[in-house]
C-alpha cells in the first residue's frame, strides 16, 4: 500500500494484515481526497478522526495531507503499528485509542472534528446508525465520510452524497453551518 499524495506521497506499507483488515484501495483513496468538498476541509491543522482505522492508510492520507489525525482501532496489535510507524517516520500530528469504536464515540466530546472518517466491517450490525453518532462530532462545517457496501442504505439520516468505486462506496453527510 503507497500513500498517494502530499508530504508522505510514495511512501510504502509494506506489511500483511490479517483477513479482518480490508484497507482503503489506492484507487479509492486517490478518488476520494480528489473531491471537491474533501479538498476543501483538508488543510493544514485540520482535526481528523479515523474510526476502524485498520491498516492506517486513511490516517496517513490525512497526515501527508498535514492535518492532524485521531485513529480509533478495536485491535491493539494495529495501535502498536501506529506507535511504531509514527515514531519511524516521526509524525507528530498522529495520536490514537485502542477501543471499540462504539465506546469511543459514547464517550467523545461534541464538535471535536473537521473531518471524520469510518470504515466499518461491512457486515457490522448496526452500521447504519454510524450517521446519527457521528455527526454530533463534527464542528460546524465539517464532513461525515463512510466506507460501505454500494447497496447499503442509511434511513435516517441519509447521505447527501454517496460515491461508488468497485465494491465500495462512500456516504457522505455534512454538518450544519461553516
Amino acid at each position: 500500500m503507497r500513500i498517494s499524495r502530499g508530504n508522505l506521497a510514495g511512501k510504502n506499507l509494506n506489511l500483511q494484515f490479517p483477513p479482518t483488515v480490508k484497507p482503503t484501495t489506492e484507487l479509492a483513496r486517490e478518488a476520494l481526497f480528489a473531491l471537491p468538498q474533501l479538498q476543501e476541509r483538508v488543510k493544514p491543522g485540520a482535526l481528523a478522526l479515523d474510526l476502524f482505522s485498520g491498516s492506517g492508510i486513511v490516517s496517513l492520507e490525512f497526515l501527508s495531507r498535514d492535518c492532524k489525525v485521531h485513529s480509533v482501532d478495536a485491535d491493539r496489535s494495529n495501535i502498536r503499528f501506529y506507535q511504531q510507524l509514527s515514531k519511524a517516520w516521526q509524525l507528530e500530528d498522529w495520536s490514537w485509542t485502542a477501543s471499540d469504536v462504539h465506546a469511543y464515540l459514547r464517550r467523545a466530546k461534541p464538535e471535536s472534528f473537521d473531518l471524520i472518517f469510518a470504515d466499518p466491517p461491512y457486515d457490522m450490525p448496526g452500521l447504519q446508525a454510524l450517521p446519527a453518532l457521528c455527526l454530533p462530532l463534527l464542528r460546524p462545517g465539517g464532513l461525515l465520510i463512510i466506507e460501505h457496501r454500494p447497496e447499503l442504505l442509511f434511513p435516517h439520516p441519509q447521505p447527501e452524497e454517496q460515491r461508488l468505486y468497485g465494491r465500495s462506496a462512500f456516504g457522505f453527510w455534512g454538518s450544519a453551518g461553516g
